[in-house]
């Protein structure tokens, strides 16, 4: 999900302010000041000089779900680090016993 949303961050100049064009109404288009582009959170965002912005280019549902995919790895892997504990402490608790 990460690739996706920078895929669509790669772009030269001229495609940028194409993105920026196309994400603003043509009356703003004309006052494009600035850019900014983010990794983390994904987003690109077009600043224009009466001081609004813009998110352009990456899609609004890239963000949201890196969100609910970085929490479902989190809370994975703590299962998976409780479960080979317990499995450890089973094994362990079976050798005694033997």
């Amino acid at each position: 999900m990460y690739v996706w949303g920078a895929v669509h961050l790669v772009r030269d100049e001229t495609m940028t302010n194409q993105a920026c064009r196309d994400a603003m109404p043509a009356a703003q288009a004309a006052h494009l000041s600035g850019v900014d582009v983010s990794l983390l959170p994904v987003h690109l965002n077009c600043y224009v000089t009466e001081g609004g912005s813009y998110a352009a280019a990456v899609p609004g549902y890239v963000n949201p779900a890196l969100l609910g995919l970085a929490l479902t790895a989190v809370v994975l892997g703590v299962f998976a680090a409780l479960e080979s504990e317990r499995r450890a402490r089973d094994n362990f608790t079976k050798r005694e016993v033997s």
